[in-house]
């Protein structure tokens, strides 16, 4: 079939997915997680334009919901910088070039949050819808050397601040660990022996050898469809706020 035909085939296919009506701001539509299911099974590039009406829909309820948190999450932690809604999502095509898996998509939707938006060598929020793993996070996400340094030394010479941003009384009532523990998680990545230039005897070892220093909170989906996902997103963001300013109070000393 000739090439002209091929692309004529598959824009017809495409108009025969009707895009979904989206629903009011500040709720994720079942429709949401029905796309990305079907990515998940699907992630080539034909099965992509095809639905790509559904991806639109999705992407619109997903800037719709950010742009109601983002204010809000302003409000709490006034350092956010209030940037357009499509500026803090992330693309949903992967980075393929230095990876054997050449999947071009991500399997979920994602926005960034913080002081410079989504600039990566200060600490931020992080928010992810996907089926089974919906999450809100925060922190600093494998920083460059010098980055990586300076939060080292803050938690070395005030342990105490940075214990105490993880064991507020809302940290505690939301997460099932608090302090340190929340950090240490099997999947983060880490040194095996002390960072170079710290004690070895320092009490907050364990901690210092962690590359990235990130708090996350899963979701169901059932509770992500829920009416109340909204505040119950803005509440964990805000258990969040005070290990966000230290960690930034560490960079920026």
């Amino acid at each position: 079939m000739p090439k002209r035909e091929a692309d004529d085939e598959v824009i017809s296919r495409v108009k025969l997915v009707k895009k979904p009506k989206v629903p009011p701001k500040g709720e994720i539509a079942p429709f949401v997680f029905e796309f990305l299911s079907g990515l998940a099974e699907n992630n080539n590039r034909d099965w992509f334009q095809m639905h790509r009406p559904e991806y639109e829909a999705s992407k619109e309820c997903f800037i719709n919901f950010v742009s109601l948190l983002l204010p809000r999450l302003a409000s709490v932690d006034p350092t956010v910088d209030e940037v357009e809604p499509k500026a803090a999502l992330f693309r949903i095509n992967r980075d393929i070039r230095f990876t054997s898996d050449k999947s071009p998509y991500k399997l979920h939707l994602s926005a960034g949050f913080g002081r410079g938006g989504k600039k990566p060598d200060l600490a931020g929020y992080y928010l992810q819808i996907q089926p089974g793993a919906t999450m809100v996070a925060c922190g600093i996400w494998q920083p460059p050397a010098p980055v990586l340094l300076q939060v080292r030394n803050g938690i070395s010479s005030q342990a105490e601040l940075f214990k105490e941003s993880l064991e507020t009384p809302l940290m505690k009532q939301l997460f099932e660990e608090a302090g340190t523990a929340l950090l240490d998680r099997p999947s983060v990545d880490r040194l095996k022996m002390c960072p170079k230039g710290f004690d070895k005897q320092d009490p907050m070892l364990e901690t210092l050898k962690l590359k990235t220093f990130a708090v996350a909170k899963k979701f169901t989906d059932e509770q992500v469809l829920k009416p109340d996902f909204m505040q119950v997103v803005l509440m964990h963001l805000e258990a969040m706020c005070p290990f966000v300013q230290v960690i930034n109070s560490f960079i920026e000393s």
